[in-house]
C-alpha cells in the first residue's frame, strides 16, 4: 500500500472512531429503527439492503480513495454497525423535527460532493 492510502485510511479511521464514540455515548436518547422521514421498513430487509448498498459501494470506490467516497463509505459502514449492534441507528443531533448523526452528515456531504465532482 502507497504512503498516501494509509494515510487515507487513517484519517478516515479517525472519523469512524469518533462517530462510533459518539453514539455509545448517546445510545440512551434512543434509536431510530425505521429508514429515512420514518417510513417503516421489515428490519431484515433493511439491514440486508444496507449491507449489500454498502458492499456495491465499497467495491465500486476501493480503488478510488477520493474524499466523497470515503465520507459515504465511513457514514455507512457506521450505520450499518448500529442496525446490527443496537437494532437500530443512534441519532444525536437534533435540529427542529430532524435527528441525524455525525454517519448521517458523511453520507449526505459524500454523495453532494461527489455529485458536484461529476458534475464539474
Amino acid at each position: 500500500m502507497r504512503k498516501e492510502d494509509w494515510r487515507w485510511l487513517g484519517g478516515w479511521g479517525v472519523v469512524f472512531v469518533v462517530d462510533r464514540f459518539l453514539k455509545s455515548q448517546f445510545l440512551a436518547v434512543g434509536l431510530n429503527r425505521v429508514i429515512s422521514f420514518s417510513l417503516p421498513y421489515p428490519s431484515y430487509l433493511l439491514n440486508g439492503s444496507l449491507l449489500i448498498v454498502w458492499l456495491i459501494i465499497f467495491l465500486l470506490f476501493y480503488h478510488r480513495p477520493e474524499a466523497a467516497e470515503g465520507a459515504i463509505l465511513v457514514g455507512g459502514l457506521s450505520n450499518i454497525l448500529d442496525r446490527f449492534i443496537w437494532g437500530g441507528v443512534v441519532d444525536y443531533i437534533r435540529l427542529g423535527f430532524i435527528n441525524l448523526n455525525l454517519a448521517d452528515l458523511l453520507i449526505s456531504g459524500g454523495v453532494l460532493w461527489w455529485l458536484v465532482k461529476k458534475v464539474s
